[in-house]
């Protein structure tokens, strides 16, 4: 076609053009500018991509596992895919010591997750002869945290920031468990709800409204002090639009009399004071 072809980064840049623009008028100029430029199978793709409907039915294992041998364990630790395509751009080549393999403080590894089985005759099966622990279910948020003496980062399970929506209610928690020799730590667990007043983990629909609570409650206390963090009150602002904690004071979806608290319970630990512990039997 006679059209001149966009590159990668134009697109990019339009789609995060598109996503910042708030009046309709902007946002049809960008779709137009694009419609202009793209032939009707490039806008298919860009339609797509709006949508968020990219199934292809090929999951980024397949396509890790044809790109290089170690690429797909490389990003389940660093989560990169800009490091891992840089590093393992020749298949040929078989790094020595990655850096894309090395656990880092501050950047998300992806975790281990559990594979469903049906009975519990299929489970015996798929551990064969290799020893078990058996561990609860928790009903919450898995939750990452990265903890150094000045600062603190809290990632989900897909590597999504949440340090702006929990730091509120973790921070404390970190603060009266961990020891003053303890300088860097990777923890894995998850972020729950403790019902203090009836003794047992309350339902998830609680956890954001608990933790919009405790951030509320950071955002006045440093009111007070005169030095508000303006990323918080941008994350307050998210919750208070979130179906999870709409209200003007964010409803409880459950015992609301209840005295109710966030917890962070651990299943593991990746790091501890700049040594990687991925590899060390249970």
């Amino acid at each position: 076609h006679d059209k001149p072809t966009p590159s990668i980064k134009q697109v990019n840049d339009a789609l995060d053009a598109l996503a910042r623009a708030v009046e309709r008028s902007a946002r049809l100029e960008i779709l137009r500018s694009l419609q202009r430029q793209t032939t009707a199978v490039e806008q298919k793709w860009i339609i797509r991509i709006i949508l968020k409907d990219m199934k292809m039915h090929v999951s980024e294992t397949t396509v890790l596992k044809y790109f290089h041998p170690d690429a797909l364990e490389a990003y389940n630790v660093c989560s990169s895919l800009k490091q891992v395509a840089l590093e393992f751009a020749d298949r040929n080549v078989r790094p020595v010591a990655s850096s894309a393999a090395a656990i880092t403080l501050f950047k998300p590894i992806k975790p281990m997750l559990a594979v469903r089985c049906n009975t519990v005759e299929k489970a015996l099966e798929e551990m064969g002869s290799a020893p078990w622990v058996i561990e609860t279910k928790y009903d919450g948020e898995r939750l990452q945290v990265h903890y150094s003496k000045d600062r603190i980062a809290l990632f989900s399970r897909s590597g999504k920031d949440y340090t702006r929506e929990y730091l509120a209610s973790v921070q404390p928690l970190l603060e009266k468990a961990i020891p003053s020799s303890v300088h860097t730590l990777i923890l894995d667990g998850e972020l729950v709800v403790w019902n203090e007043t009836k003794q047992n983990y309350s339902v998830f629909g609680n956890l954001k409204t608990i933790a919009r609570r405790d951030l509320e409650k950071k955002i006045e206390n440093d009111r007070a002090n005169g030095c508000v963090d303006p990323e918080q009150l941008a994350a307050l602002d998210a919750m208070r639009s979130s179906r999870h904690s709409r209200g003007p004071s964010g409803n409880l979806q459950a015992d609301p009399g209840d005295k109710q608290s966030v917890f962070y319970v651990v299943f593991d630990l990746l790091l501890f004071n700049g040594v990687s512990t991925v590899n060390l039997p249970l």
